[in-house]
């Protein structure tokens, strides 16, 4: 028999006593903008008691999020004359413990799609648009969700458009995969990542059986991009026929890798490279190039690899008659060596920094001197200095920040030409505890940067990265605005004791509102080590994910810029146990220091009598 109610089992003093605590933190920051405004999802618990059982223990129920992507996109996507549909401009996406993925907008709270169809925990999933043009020469705003899960299986589902016909705009959609992939794995899938090289589109996956697999994902991408717009609306709500079944392209296996040894948390990879010209291309593989992936395991190994494909893959829709013998290859390049026990997240993304010493753009012969912006046309992981405009020169690194449960976070920079500028030349990597010699056919990497907490860091976000990220997603409409301002170099982390924290990393600020965590030096040990600029309360459960929101206030999508001149600066989103905080301690005024309308006082307690009333009917 299996107990589904947590009063039934035998708990410890402490546990009951940790769950009593948690509910009084649960009621108490239940609502308000000093608690991020959190938006609760799955059942309401009616009462303490209730919280409290759910707080004394690790699990939150069927609407634990286990992921959470947040992003803004353009208000309308409809094509001309098209009804708008149900999809919000700002979007938190979540994988639930509950085997969903829901998309929720974050300025209602409401629910706007659930992708149900998965029979176990959904801990994973990422987003791929689909290439080319649709009817009238118009550029493609179609998009595919890729999910994985604990039964094995990767789904791959139809985003819905603006454009789709629902019954009820307070009804959410409730898509149906289009393609499924019963036997993905031979154990739990953990993780999935979405990502583009060599010109093709390719899915990885990995869990708990320790493997690596790179799937094909280009062929069912040219299928769906090949529909037409009501065949693909069609889709987006009733799924797809028997007979586009019977036509639809099966994604198919090219590479694996089963160098780990111990189940696989995190997959990532370096995205394209900011643009810094409206009329340069949008992805780095434009030319062909390889991407840099990433693989972390629970035992704290961390492998840099690249795809490389076989001469038989040249044709991108040859993938479905594609044989064992004529796969590619996913080969291991170095080891990120540091962590000493289990990768709970991984990012890898672009930092923005000016370069100091420079009276003029470098020239192309300066490649070869000892001044800044040297070796950076054989260097992937470092773009070209330019001239920003507030006349400082600057240049976008690639790095790679991870945390886990040794308690800490480390940044890595992957590029050597910025390692030998700074004088450390390149990082070596080491751990203390065994795991086995170094893999690669380079030297292992160590880290730049090691922050300490004083409890597993389950999550982390760079708000750098973030506006990194939202320059390559939204294009040149966005690109002067985001450009007007450097980006706030801020670190925020979630851990296992329910508090967020902001880094300044930039700053040598010593007073420390939470002496618990604090960044080691990395050159010198009589330097003070940067501590958290803020730590903040909210979530009354561990801290599972984190991500930025851009939230769009009037006129265009605006990106981050530093808090120094009360100027916004984007809200960072986390997803705890069963809610997610939308704004956390970030400023959210408007320009005129007054709250926004969708933040009001009787929205606020609008939005406590929902808690306190009934159970989702979405559930």
């Amino acid at each position: 028999m299996q107990a589904t109610d947590a009063s039934t089992l035998f708990q410890t003093d402490e546990a009951l006593a940790q769950g009593a605590a948690r509910a009084s933190k649960a009621s108490r920051t239940a609502t308000g903008s000093e608690y991020g405004h959190p938006i609760w999802l799955g059942s309401r618990y009616k009462d303490s008691i209730g919280l409290a059982e759910s707080g004394a223990g690790a699990d939150a129920g069927s609407a634990r999020v286990l992921s959470l992507r947040c992003r803004t996109v353009a208000a309308s996507t409809a094509a001309p004359g098209a009804r708008q549909g149900p999809l919000p401009q700002s979007q938190a996406w979540t994988a639930e413990s509950g085997g969903v993925v829901r998309l929720t907008d974050l300025e209602t709270g409401k629910t706007a799609v659930i992708f149900r169809g998965h029979s176990a925990p959904v801990p994973t999933f990422d987003i791929v648009r689909v290439g080319g043009s649709t009817g009238g020469g118009r550029e493609s705003t179609r998009e595919v969700l890729v999910t994985g899960s604990w039964d094995k299986s990767i789904k791959v589902w139809s985003i819905p458009s603006h454009g789709t016909t629902v019954e009820s705009a307070a009804t959410p959609l409730r898509p149906k995969p289009i393609l499924t992939q019963p036997q993905a794995a031979t154990d739990f899938i953990k993780a999935v990542h979405c990502f583009r090289s060599q010109g093709r589109d390719f899915v990885l996956s990995a869990g708990s059986d320790k493997t690596v697999r790179c799937w094909h994902l280009t062929p069912l991408l040219e299928w769906t991009g090949a529909l037409s717009e009501a065949d693909w609306t069609r889709i987006c709500t009733t799924g797809t026929s028997e007979g586009e079944r019977a036509t639809m392209p099966d994604i198919e296996v090219v590479a694996m890798l089963r160098e780990h040894t111990r189940p696989i948390n995190c997959l990532g990879s370096v995205p394209p490279p900011p643009r810094l010209d409206a009329s340069a291309e949008a992805d780095a593989d434009a030319e062909g190039g390889q991407t840099t992936l990433f693989s972390a395991d629970s035992m704290g190994r961390i492998f840099e690899m690249v795809l490389n494909l076989p001469a038989s893959l040249d044709n991108a829709s040859a993938t479905a008659t594609a044989s064992a013998a004529s796969r590619g290859s996913l080969t291991i390049r170095r080891e990120l060596r540091a962590h000493e026990t289990a990768i709970y997240d991984l990012r890898a993304g672009w930092r923005d920094e000016e370069v100091e010493g420079l009276d003029s753009l470098p020239s192309a012969a300066a490649a070869s001197s000892s001044q800044p912006g040297e070796g950076e046309g054989d260097d992937e992981f470092v773009t070209p200095i330019y001239e920003a405009p507030d006349g400082s020169f600057r240049r976008h690194v690639a790095e790679v920040w991870t945390c886990s449960g040794d308690k800490t976070a480390r940044c890595f920079v992957l590029s050597p030409t910025v390692l030998r500028q700074s004088g450390r030349g390149q990082v070596p990597g080491s751990r203390t505890s065994k795991a086995g010699a170094p893999l690669g056919s380079q030297p292992p990497l160590g880290p730049s940067r090691t922050i300490q907490h004083a409890d597993f860091v389950k999550s982390l976000v760079s708000l750098g990265h973030a506006a990194a990220r939202r320059r390559a997603d939204v294009g040149s409409a966005a690109d002067l605005a985001l450009r007007v301002s450097p980006p706030p170099n801020v670190l925020a982390t979630g851990s296992a004791d329910e508090t967020l924290r902001l880094f300044a990393l930039d700053t040598d600020a010593t007073a420390a509102p939470d002496a618990a965590a604090g960044i080691a030096p990395s050159t010198s040990s009589t330097a003070k080590p940067t501590v958290p600029i803020a730590a903040v309360e909210g979530h009354w459960h561990e801290i599972d994910a984190i991500d930025v929101w851009l939230r769009p206030r009037s006129g265009p999508l605006q990106g981050p810029t530093t808090s120094s001149d009360n100027e916004p600066i984007p809200p960072a989103t986390a997803a705890g146990q069963r809610h997610l905080n939308r704004d956390l301690d970030l400023d959210d005024l408007d320009d005129d220091g007054e709250r926004g309308q969708d933040y009001q006082a009787e929205e606020e307690e609008r939005e406590l009598a929902e808690l306190m009333g009934s159970d989702d009917e979405d559930l």
